[in-house]
Order: C-alpha cells, then structure tokens, then sequence
C-alpha cells in the first residue's frame, strides 16, 4: 500500500527535476537542486512583512538533500556570493530559505 509520504515524495521529486523547475547552484561549496522564487519573495515581502525589505533571494531545497536545517543569521556562500540567513521555514520536506546579501 502506497503511504501520503510516498506521494508527497514523488511530488518533490518532480518539483526538484532539473528539467522541471530546479536549477543547480552551489551553496557552501556543494553543489545542489534548488527552486529559486523570487516572485514568492516579493509577495510575502507585501503580505507578510508589510513591504519590509526581508531579503534578496528566496528558495526551497529538499530536507533530504541539503540535511541539517540551516540556523537564522548563518552565513551561507551561494554561488560564490556571502549571504546570511534571514529565515528558514521547513514545510512538507522542503526548506525554504530566505537569503539576504551582503553588499559592499
């Protein structure tokens, strides 16, 4: 008998798919399948942060293949650039990851 998880599984698999919606970045020196969006950010920057600047780039990774949930105000290295960590929600196996830039 198939369980939930095991869908929810599949559904995961499909939304990280390289030829679906992922796209490979470098975080931390490995490499990984992420689902930037950027369009998500900008509207829980309006809805749930009142249009507070909350951060530059938001994505979601599987718990599975990034591992140990990400601590808020980490620094995180992606693609080669310092960020650190402006929140990170885990939700149906997936982290979701708001990044915020440094900038000199």
């Amino acid at each position: 008998m198939i369980r939930a998880r095991d869908y929810f599984q599949r559904d995961l698999d499909i939304f990280t798919n390289l030829d679906e919606f992922a796209e490979e970045h470098v975080i931390d020196g490995r490499r990984i399948k992420i689902v930037v969006d950027n369009d998500e950010l900008k509207e829980r920057t309006k809805n749930e942060y009142d249009g507070i600047y909350v951060g530059d780039t938001l994505y979601f990774v599987k718990v599975s293949e990034y591992g140990r949930k990400p601590e808020i105000d980490a620094v995180q290295i992606f693609d080669g650039a310092f960020a650190t960590i402006f929140d990170v929600k885990e939700i149906s196996g997936m982290y979701e990851i708001i990044l915020k830039f440094n900038r000199s």
